[in-house]
C-alpha cells in the first residue's frame, strides 16, 4: 500500500533549492496518505462483510424460530396417535359386548357405544390433522427463510440499514443526516429557551 511513495520518491528527484530532508518529509506524507486510504477501502469492505454476516445470522434465526415452531405443532401429533389406538381398541371391545346388550333390545345404547369410539376417532384425527397442516406451513417458512441465504444483493447498491448489505458511504450520509437534524432540533429548542423566557421577563 505505502510503496508507491518511496518509488516516487526515489525517482524523482528533490526540487531545486530544496534539501534531501525536504524530500523525505514530502514523499513520507504521501505515503502515509496512501497507507491511510487502502485502510479507508478495507474498513469499508470489512464493514459489508460484517453486515452481510449479520443478515445471514438474521435469516437463519428466523428460518430455526418456524422450524422450532413446526417441532412445537408437531410434538402433539405422537399424542393424537395413541389417542386413535385407543379409540380403535375401544371400537373393538365395544363390538364384543354388543351381543349382551341385543339380549336386552336397547337400540339407543347398542347405538350410543357402536358410535361413540368412532366419533371420538374421527375428532382426534382432525386435530391431527390441523396439527399436521401447522407443520406443513412451518416447514415451509422454514425452507423459504434458509433459501434466502443466497438472495442477499452483491452489487452493494442497496438501501442503507435495510433488508440488502449495507453500503459504507450511503449509510454513513444517512447517519450524518440523522445527527444534524438532531442537532438542529436540539439548537431549536435551545434558542426558544432562551429567547422565550428572555421575551417572558421582559414582558413582565
Amino acid at each position: 500500500a505505502v510503496l508507491p511513495g518511496p518509488i516516487l520518491a526515489v525517482v524523482c528527484p528533490a526540487p531545486h533549492g530544496m534539501g534531501i530532508a525536504f524530500t523525505t518529509l514530502l514523499w513520507t506524507a504521501i505515503a502515509a496518505l496512501q497507507g491511510a486510504y487502502c485502510l479507508v477501502v478495507a474498513e469499508a469492505e470489512l464493514a459489508r462483510a460484517v453486515d452481510r454476516q449479520t443478515l445471514t445470522a438474521r435469516q437463519a434465526a428466523v428460518s430455526e424460530q418456524y422450524a422450532n415452531q413446526g417441532c412445537r405443532n408437531g410434538s402433539i401429533l405422537p399424542f393424537t396417535s395413541s389417542l386413535g389406538g385407543i379409540c380403535a381398541a375401544g371400537a373393538a371391545a365395544a363390538t364384543e359386548f354388543l351381543p349382551l346388550i341385543e339380549r336386552f333390545e336397547l337400540k339407543p345404547l347398542e347405538c350410543l357405544i357402536t358410535g361413540f369410539f368412532p366419533a371420538i376417532g374421527v375428532l382426534f384425527a382432525s386435530s391431527a390433522s390441523v396439527a399436521k397442516a401447522r407443520c406443513e406451513i412451518d416447514a415451509e417458512a422454514a425452507l423459504k427463510a434458509s433459501k434466502s441465504f443466497g438472495e442477499l444483493p452483491k452489487d452493494g447498491k442497496s438501501v442503507p440499514f435495510g433488508d440488502g448489505v449495507m453500503e459504507p458511504v450511503a449509510a454513513l450520509k444517512n447517519l450524518m443526516k440523522v445527527s444534524t437534524k438532531a442537532t438542529l432540533n436540539r439548537g431549536k429548542e435551545l434558542a426558544s429557551g432562551i429567547f422565550g423566557g428572555g421575551a417572558k421577563l421582559a414582558t413582565a
